[in-house]
């Protein structure tokens, strides 16, 4: 450890709350999907991206069977889609966490991981007119570092390897999936609404999406949990 320097510590997630399931109508249909993956310098063959794709797209049809929705992942990428998923990951300011690393974790640190889930949805409402939504969700895994937490510990980093628990290696990301089915049957579960033929279905990912925030009159952050 004092070889390779180190963080320890623990840590919270917090994520969009979910809807009371017994408010919600059943949703009978299933939906197709389409996982949007940003350019990644780290893997530039094809099937490093075909993988990420399959993997991402099959932790988002767990999740949403869980919270009551049957979807499939579009065979292949950038076709027709009822909704299409766009996971990015971001981390907050790291200067104390860097401190903490030098000292091996005697000096307290804090570090924020934030992941973003964006999602384009295209659906028809009772009365048949096409709608396409764009939603958003956001989590958030707070990192406390300090040496007397490794008794209770969520994590330990090394700069060659490390170790988190199941909690923060999920990072909310099964809430936020949760939560993207529990609105999905508040839109589609209702008399009357559905989507749309495969002919009129209006969302597919690009063919090289950008890493970049969505425009400004697209966003909606349908919950920005605010516990720090």
């Amino acid at each position: 450890m004092a070889l390779a320097s180190c963080v320890v510590g623990t840590g919270y997630v917090s994520a969009p709350p979910r809807l009371p399931s017994n408010t919600l109508p059943a949703l009978r249909q299933t939906l197709s999907f389409d996982v949007c993956l940003a350019p990644d310098p780290k893997l530039d063959r094809l099937h490093d991206e075909g993988a990420r794709r399959a993997a991402l797209g099959e932790r988002v049809k767990r999740s949403l069977s869980r919270a009551g929705v049957s979807a499939e992942l579009t065979a292949a990428p950038g076709s027709p889609a009822d909704f299409t998923v766009m996971l990015r990951d971001d981390l907050g300011p790291m200067w104390s966490f860097v401190v903490s690393l030098v000292t091996l974790s005697v000096v307290p640190g804090y570090a924020t991981e934030r992941q973003t889930l964006d999602v384009d949805l295209a659906w028809l409402d009772a009365a048949q007119v096409e709608k396409t939504d764009h939603l958003q969700y956001q989590s958030r895994t707070h990192l406390i570092i300090w040496l007397p937490l490794m008794v209770s510990m969520d994590f330990i980093l090394v700069v060659s390897d490390g170790w988190e628990s199941p909690k923060l290696e999920d990072g909310g990301f099964r809430q936020m999936v949760e939560r993207l089915g529990d609105d999905l049957r508040a839109r589609l579960g209702r008399d009357g609404a559905e989507v749309p033929e495969l002919g009129r279905r209006a969302v597919a990912c690009p063919a090289v999406t950008a890493a970049t925030e969505p425009p400004e009159e697209n966003r909606r952050l349908d919950r920005h949990p605010d516990r720090s």
